[in-house]
């Protein structure tokens, strides 16, 4: 049509019609574009929203233990370290305790660590202590020094495990046996699963070695039974030796 129909052109009218089409069908396509990366930044990314959100999964009492177990205040570490102890050992704490909180804890205990092969002999003592404070909860720390190349930090490791032995310990010094590489590295893990009808005492108030018939419970149902069955599947006679010995250590007690 190439007349005028009431003073419009329909031409015109179509064309722009069409040009409009274009123009939204433009607009639809890149905002569907940007939309999932949108979507996997705020997912990806850190924004203090999602910070807030992970905060306000954590305990408050925890979160302000923490806190105050990182102050530089010793007084006020050490009875927060108490506090999260005593919380270990009135029920499972672990389960109430983040990712984050974990690694908190996991961070402290392994500087405690180091501080066990100060030459200051107050240092050493003092470090000790906050581990047997923090109580179950210092046990990853401690399972990871096992594999110290000090001696001094993995003798802190293993008399402090054997110290807060139970089943779930003992179990845990077992899996990482599993997953050694090295006969060094089982070899550490073997010594103190012959250590755990060993008699202990805490240098802090409130914390009890297990008893000695629970402790010669695990020992037979758990430890002598997993030590002889590597005394002969291992083939280094030191590994088979090592469980030997550490076997007549356990029936002796």
């Amino acid at each position: 049509m190439t007349e005028f129909l009431g003073g419009i052109d329909m031409r015109k009218v179509v064309f722009l019609l069409c040009l409009l089409a274009v123009v939204v069908a433009i607009i639809l396509g890149i905002a569907q574009l940007i939309a999932p990366n949108m979507q996997e930044v705020s997912i990806l990314g850190s924004t203090s929203d999602e910070h807030a959100s992970l905060n306000a999964q954590e305990d408050p009492e925890l979160s302000r233990l923490l806190d105050e177990l990182q102050s530089s205040e010793a007084g006020k570490s050490q009875i927060a370290a108490q506090k999260i102890g005593d919380l270990s050992i009135e029920g499972d704490v672990g389960k109430k305790l983040t990712d984050r909180q974990k690694q908190v804890i996991y961070d402290i205990v392994m500087k405690l660590l180091k501080k066990t092969a100060s030459a200051e002999a107050s240092e050493r003592s003092s470090a000790k202590r906050q581990i047997e404070r923090l109580w179950k909860t210092s046990s990853e720390g401690l399972l990871e020094g096992l594999g110290d190349k000090n001696p001094t930090i993995f003798e802190a490791s293993a008399k402090g495990l054997i110290l807060m032995r139970d089943k779930s310990i003992v179990d845990a010094i077992i899996r990482k046996y599993g997953s050694a590489k090295t006969d060094e590295e089982k070899s550490v893990c073997i010594f103190t699963l012959g250590k755990m009808t060993e008699e202990r005492t805490s240098l802090v108030k409130d914390r009890k070695c297990l008893s000695k018939e629970d402790s010669k419970k695990i020992a037979s149902e758990l430890v002598i039974p997993f030590l002889k069955k590597i005394e002969t599947s291992e083939d280094s006679e030191k590994l088979k030796k090592l469980c030997e010995q550490a076997v007549q250590c356990l029936d002796a007690k």
